[in-house]
């Protein structure tokens, strides 16, 4: 596990709930596909200064969880593998370099990126489910601002 990946797991869960600084969910199966996108600037600082994060401008993450769906509808978390691209509106490319955090049964796939002020980037994710052999297509734009 890449040593970031440790210090990043605790604010993970509150990125994902916050839709509107980019995350979403996608469900196709019995797998419902979690993912977030939000500058490291707009992590708390404390939460940021107690994990090691670097909150600086023009840094950004992505955040991916898998779980699967009950029959009473309820999550159980998953694995799976994760892997994507984001690109600006002038089709400059950064590969996505996802590392796994694993806490309190859960995993999270999280890649950090650069970006500049006023970006739109469209991110393109390919995710596979353990034991699944077609991976799950996510693609989503979010625009980035430098506090």
């Amino acid at each position: 596990m890449k040593p970031l990946a440790r210090l990043l797991s605790p604010v993970l869960l509150a990125l994902l709930a916050f839709p509107a600084r980019g995350g979403d969910a996608v469900a196709v199966g019995d797998y419902v596909v979690h993912y977030a996108a939000v500058a490291t600037t707009d992590l708390a600082a404390e939460a940021a200064r107690r994990y090691g994060i670097p909150r600086e401008a023009g840094r950004a993450m992505v955040s991916v969880v898998v779980n699967t769906r009950g029959a009473a509808g309820e999550e159980r978390p998953a694995t799976a593998e994760v892997s994507g691209t984001a690109h600006n509106q002038i089709q400059q490319r950064v590969a996505l370099d996802f590392a796994e955090v694993a806490d309190n049964g859960t995993t999270y796939h999280v890649a950090l990126f650069p970006y500049d002020h006023g970006d739109i980037l469209s991110f393109t994710l390919s995710v596979t489910p353990a034991g699944q052999d077609r991976p799950v297509a996510i693609r989503f734009t979010h625009r980035f601002f430098v506090d």
